[in-house]
């Protein structure tokens, strides 16, 4: 299965999805013009690579890694979107970590993960990072 890495532009965040390593990392700001478009892509190649996991009988911790400055409402329900779809793993006893880092001062980028977390019902690590991390 192949990486997903889309290049950050001024409306979208960066995505980069290694399915050797696990490890998915949205970062950046998202309000992108077609964000129908933009996540569909996104939430395809999760499936697919969901469907993988399943079937790997290693049970490797997939961590699913969020820094955004900022997203508009619907890129909202899209990020929800992505946690529920990864939901099943922790249900079903496959390691999921979800970290959610917020810059220190951003207090509505903390209550966002706390707001996602406490909607998924799922744990995250919800932590601050310096702007340079």
């Amino acid at each position: 299965m192949d990486t997903l890495h889309i290049v950050a532009t001024k409306y979208t965040p960066e995505i980069d999805f290694n399915p050797e390593t696990r490890h998915l990392q949205i970062f950046g700001d998202s309000r992108p013009e077609d964000t129908v478009g933009f996540y569909q892509k996104i939430l395809l190649w999760l499936d697919n690579f969901l469907a993988a996991v399943k079937q790997d009988s290693k049970r490797d911790e997939v961590l699913l890694t969020f820094r955004l400055n900022y997203f508009n409402s619907i890129s909202a329900k899209y990020l929800l979107a992505i946690i529920n779809k990864c939901k099943p793993l922790y249900t079903e006893g496959n390691p999921l970590k979800i970290e959610w880092l917020y810059l220190v001062d951003d207090e509505e980028a903390k209550q966002w993960g706390e707001d996602l977390q406490a909607i998924s019902q799922l744990p995250f690590d919800i932590r601050p990072v310096d702007e340079e991390q």
